[in-house]
């Protein structure tokens, strides 16, 4: 048994795969701790009955702010790091970087997520315990295709593309590097960190292995792990949540409405994820005129947009159009003709199980590269960006998806799905198999 801490933070789509992996290790026999922001306590502990810790502050707090949403939308790396430095100045550091100490205490193996890699390394390294790092996506180096942040126009210099990739990994150290050292130095005791690219310097070094939670399918045009990547690296699929009980996790009046529109009309599924939205009555009124239009019914997850607040629109919505807060993936997408979403990388990985044709509708970050990775894949007819998101330029793309005269993309998804479905049987195992491995290795190593 090794007590294990898993360090995630961001939205529900970014967190969950490390609550998948927490509840395999578990399955085997672990003790596992999840550490996270405070917004996610309950998913944690109400929906998975996992072990919680808090971390203060709140990265993705700055989706909500206004003047944040456009910047992130055109996804300037520089922009982006100016925001954040400024977003995070807003909470007490020394606070922040205290909590990661105390929600790690006891822990045997610290494992980082993509927002925690560097805070989770240093208290591993405070603690003596062992650390590896997990990531939801292919960003390692390579020069097969380029880092999703890097504008379109330089994608024609692909000899250009790892470097770009250790250009990104040195500006983000450089935002985060004094007070990560001043934190090392005054607080854990230990010496600075002085390689240039950070954390990228030390996995390089130290060659922990390097779990990627993803398919081959969305690693650029070859669909396949790039070759150039290190023998540590395991890129095995993406890590999933399988609900088991689906009367405690799916509503009565959910189940109803889709069992009813399944045997009626076309179901179609709407989803935003974490992404604020500014104007939820407008979205509602999209979904609701675009179902009217093409003659279906549709499910719209309200996320954290407060569209659970718009009471006269759901009423007046009501029997076309359900809104809920949430529901689990894999049972609701499956059961839908099409899904329209902003290709965050959670909804994107579950939208390519289910099998069933998308229209993707990126709002910031990487999701418009996330988009033009199903497009390419043949899976939707068109990228329909979320700014532009109106009944006018919907409502055909919804007859194209669903239309049965149409089953190019429904082949391709059904194609995809089977892989996806394949390596996520499996990848947990694996993650796991890897994950003892090297904990007995760092044991073995701090023994002899």
């Amino acid at each position: 048994m090794v007590n294990i801490v898993i360090a995630a933070s961001g939205s529900r789509g970014e967190v969950q795969p490390y609550i998948a992996l927490a509840i395999a290790l578990k399955a085997r026999g672990h003790h596992v701790v999840i550490a996270t922001e405070s917004r996610m306590k309950s998913l944690v502990e109400d929906d998975f009955d996992l072990e919680f810790r808090p971390l203060v502050g709140d990265p993705t707090g700055l989706l909500w702010e206004p003047y944040a949403q456009q910047v992130l939308k055109n996804g300037s790396i520089f922009q982006l790091m100016k925001m954040s430095k400024e977003w995070d100045n807003k909470f007490d550091r020394k606070e922040i970087l205290q909590s990661y100490v105390t929600a790690c205490e006891g822990a045997e193996l610290i494992i980082g997520a993509n927002l925690t890699l560097t805070q989770s390394y240093c208290v591993a390294e405070y603690m003596k315990c062992a650390w590896l790092p997990m990531i939801l996506g292919p960003t390692l180096p390579t020069r097969e295709f380029p880092l999703w942040i890097v504008p379109t126009w330089l994608h024609c210099f692909p000899s250009w593309n790892k470097w770009f990739y250790m250009f990104v990994m040195k500006a983000l150290w450089s935002n985060e590097k004094a007070h990560i050292n001043a934190w090392r130095e005054k607080e854990l005791k230990l010496p600075p960190i002085t390689d240039p690219s950070g954390m990228m310097d030390i996995i390089n070094q130290q060659q922990p292995p390097i779990i990627i939670a993803c398919s081959p399918l969305i690693c650029g045009p070859r669909k396949q792990v790039p070759k150039d990547y290190p023998s540590n690296a395991h890129l095995c699929g993406f890590a999933f949540v399988t609900t088991n009980d689906e009367d405690a996790a799916i509503s009565p009046e959910l189940k109803e409405f889709v069992v009813a529109s399944s045997s009626d009309k076309p179901l179609v599924y709407f989803g935003f994820g974490s992404m604020p939205a500014p104007h939820p009555e407008e979205l509602i009124e999209i979904a609701l005129g675009a179902c009217q239009q093409v003659g279906c019914k549709g499910v719209l997850l309200a996320g954290w947009s407060g569209m659970d607040r718009c009471d006269a629109s759901i009423e007046k919505a009501k029997g076309v159009l359900f809104v809920t807060k949430s529901a689990p993936h894999d049972w609701l997408l499956p059961r839908v003709s099409c899904i329209v979403h902003h290709c965050g990388i959670g909804t994107t990985a579950a939208a390519l199980r289910s099998g069933v044709p998308q229209i993707p509708c990126p709002v910031m970050l990487d999701q418009p590269h996330n988009a033009k990775m199903i497009l390419g894949l043949g899976v939707a007819p068109a990228i329909l960006p979320f700014s532009h998101l109106s009944v006018k330029r919907l409502a055909p793309l919804l007859i194209s998806a669903i239309s049965s005269t149409t089953t190019d993309y429904r082949r391709c998804a059904e194609k995809y799905a089977e892989q996806i479905r394949l390596e996520s049987s499996s990848c947990l195992e694996t993650y796991c198999t890897i994950i003892e491995g090297h904990v007995s290795k760092f044991r073995a190593a701090a023994e002899g």
